[in-house]
């Protein structure tokens, strides 16, 4: 299991299978979000080259609305370095464990 960015992710298998699996879907995204970023740029062109022609104000309109409904791609960074600081335990004792009227077969 991986959380980023709030989402659950399932992995079956290793961790450097994890590492590639998730390389990949980094990559995806990153193709996406250029598509992505290309279509709002040609998007926004023909608003600003139509918005004061009457006869296509409606189509401005329509993608106006678009791209204020569009869901932006963000690809996040790299993995980030997670360090824990835990404080130091006391000390337990000498007797780690003691145990009675124990019994052993093979068997």
């Amino acid at each position: 299991l991986a959380l980023r960015r709030g989402k659950m992710s399932d992995y079956s298998g290793n961790y450097s299978f994890y590492e590639r699996k998730w390389e990949e879907e980094r990559e995806l995204l990153i193709n996406a979000q250029k598509n992505q970023e290309k279509e709002l740029k040609e998007t926004e062109e023909f608003i600003e080259r139509f918005r004061y022609k009457a006869s296509k104000a409606r189509q401005v309109q329509s993608r106006v609305k678009q791209l204020e409904k569009i869901d932006r791609i963000e690809v996040e960074d790299e993995l980030a370095n997670v360090s824990f600081s835990f404080p130091e335990p006391e000390r337990s004792g000498q007797v780690v464990m003691r145990l009675e009227n124990i019994k052993k077969s093979y068997g």
